[in-house]
């Protein structure tokens, strides 16, 4: 009896996972296009573009916050690399990250999700995100 019940218990918690996994996709698609409408200097038709096409297109992201020094650049690479993007994440002089990626619509927008969140120790307070019209080279570089 007792192994019934973990089973239950391994296959409810996976059963859970999944269904968190899918409302996070769903949730992703559905504010898309809001997020990049309220980001700072994207004209509603540019945003419809970045989140509508399945052409490659890319962001830059400037993040404001405890971000230097706790390994926020290296977050950025692996979950970046992680999606499939290519582009940069540097320091600026006043303190914060400047975070450069090119790929398709859907990985930039997840990607933009990890980036409020960030590593561990990072605190992120803002973040403002415009269009990148230059594909950057392959892979993903941290300066």
């Amino acid at each position: 009896m007792n192994r019934v019940l973990r089973a239950s218990a391994k296959a409810h918690h996976c059963n859970a996972l999944a269904l968190r996994e899918e409302t996070l996709d769903a949730r992703i698609n559905r504010t898309a296009g809001v997020r990049c409408r309220r980001s700072a200097g994207i004209p509603d038709s540019d945003a419809a573009i970045a989140v509508t096409t399945d052409q490659s297109s890319g962001m830059v992201w400037r993040v404001r916050g405890r971000v230097q020094g706790v390994g926020y650049r290296a977050f950025c690479q692996r979950q970046a690399l992680g999606l499939g993007l290519k582009g940069w994440a540097r320091n600026l002089p006043d303190g914060s990250v400047e975070v450069v990626a090119w790929g398709m619509s859907p990985a930039l927008v997840a990607l933009e999700e990890r980036l409020r969140t960030g590593p561990r120790h990072a605190h992120v307070d803002a973040i403002e995100a415009s269009m990148w019209r230059h594909e950057p080279a392959d892979g993903f570089a941290v300066s």
